[in-house]
């Protein structure tokens, strides 16, 4: 009897190891890893992200019978691939995928002076940020004279209370402004940009040289919030629906950021979700605005 439930244990497991799809996604061209990567099931309505290794899991269970899986990574070409025809295990080659932005000429320039954008902030509140399963980017407009530009030399970013207990990955995003629309426009996003925050308040990265250009008509940043992989199969593994709904009530369990106040309904922020179309917040009351409280140390060539 023994040796049977022995037996039955061992088949279960390998049954249940043969419902996991286990994915790798690289580069096609050097094959190299590519870290967290968005990787979209149920139509686009699921998501969850690749580790910082490029490996991925998904339960063919929970994948609909006419679903397909779609993988997209900043500056490679969209995978699409049925569900039903991919293995246990997979490897996805991503194509990188040229762009035609506007020329920025770098030159080996000798003086510099440098520029703090959103020096003085004013009062900053703590937001929520939704739980897994949801590509959330969140957005503002930043605005200097139009005698400034140059190359983003340094980004602080608010981080809440979650971040400095988690660490966070947050890619950054950047996009030209549409002013006949008053909305963000184009992704000028070239570089897969990740930072960490570290603690509650003030984080401070140096970004890498000739990444990022603030145009004198200033720039929009996205903040793209990826809960670690490890943190989301906690939430995977909540046995419920009730359980999981109860897991994101609780606010100590999703990501925090501070959020500025500004009048300026121009400067007002951004989000989109998954990939639907980008929406703007509404106004706060008073004619107040929201946006991610961010500042940025600009280097202006001056030769």
């Amino acid at each position: 009897m023994k040796r049977l439930i022995i037996i039955a244990l061992v088949l279960g497991c390998i049954q249940a190891k043969a419902q996991q799809i286990v994915g790798s996604v690289v580069d096609a061209i050097t094959n190299k890893p590519l870290g967290y990567a968005n990787v979209f099931t149920n139509f686009k309505n699921r998501l969850q992200y690749t580790d910082s290794i490029g490996y991925f899991t998904l339960n063919k269970d929970s994948l609909d019978k006419k679903d397909s899986i779609y993988i997209q990574y900043v500056g490679y070409k969209t995978l699409a691939f049925a569900a039903a025809s991919l293995g246990n295990t997979n490897i996805f080659k991503m194509a990188p995928q040229s762009q035609e932005l506007e020329p920025v000429v770098v030159t080996n320039c000798r003086r510099f002076k440098e520029y703090t954008i959103n020096r003085r902030l004013g009062k900053i509140k703590d937001y929520i940020g939704p739980g897994p399963e949801t590509r959330f980017v969140i957005m503002g407009r930043y605005l200097a004279g139009s005698e400034v530009d140059g190359f983003i030399k340094k980004l602080e970013i608010y981080a809440g209370n979650f971040n400095a207990n988690i660490h966070v990955p947050v890619r950054l995003h950047w996009y030209n402004w549409d002013s006949a629309a008053n909305v963000p426009g184009n992704e000028l996003t070239t570089a897969n940009i990740v930072i960490y925050p570290y603690r509650q308040g003030w984080n401070s990265f140096a970004l890498p040289a000739n990444a990022i250009y603030f145009s004198g008509g200033g720039i929009v940043i996205g903040l793209e919030f990826i809960y670690p992989v490890e943190y989301m199969r906690q939430y995977n593994l909540l046995p419920t629906t009730d359980s999981k709904a109860a897991w994101l009530m609780d606010m100590n369990n999703r990501w925090s950021l501070g959020m500025q106040l500004t009048k300026d309904a121009s400067q007002a922020g951004f989000y989109q979700v998954n990939n639907l179309a980008v929406r703007k917040y509404n106004s706060r009351g008073r004619d107040l605005f929201i946006k991610p409280a961010l500042r940025f140390t600009v280097a202006k060539c001056l030769d």
